[in-house]
């Protein structure tokens, strides 16, 4: 996913400035042209077990979803599970290539939002104790 990150040029958003939007005003997730939509990009699985609070999950693979919650201008804020993983450049790259113009790529991802002690919702899945 390398490769990809190198092609997308896409707009990225500090943990300070995602913090400061949260504290401000709330996703709008359920909105399909409204306010902004914060959107955790990684198997449902890791979703379900940690994510930043006010985030639903599209896991990668599947971008459809984006089409059918989303207007292609509504801002959209795509994280993963750390700048490394490539996961939502990945995801970004395709919903460029579906047309769609506001996505901002929260780059350091989870990992950098918990290692500066960002609030997370955190849940054991069955048998993960």
């Amino acid at each position: 996913m390398e490769a990809v990150r190198e092609h997308v040029q896409s707009r990225i958003i500090t943990r300070g400035e995602l913090l400061a939007r949260l504290q401000h005003r709330r996703p709008h997730n359920g909105e399909y042209r409204e306010g902004y939509a914060l959107v955790n990009v990684e198997p449902w699985q890791r979703f379900a077990q940690l994510h930043i609070p006010g985030s639903i999950n599209i896991a990668y693979g599947n971008e459809d979803e984006f089409e059918n919650l989303f207007a292609k201008d509504k801002e959209i804020i795509v994280y993963g599970a750390s700048p490394v993983s490539g996961v939502a450049t990945a995801v970004i790259a395709e919903l460029h290539q579906r047309g769609f113009s506001n996505v901002i790529e929260f780059a350091g991802g989870l990992s950098d939002w918990r290692l500066a002690g960002g609030q997370v919702h955190q849940h054991h899945l069955d048998g993960d104790y």
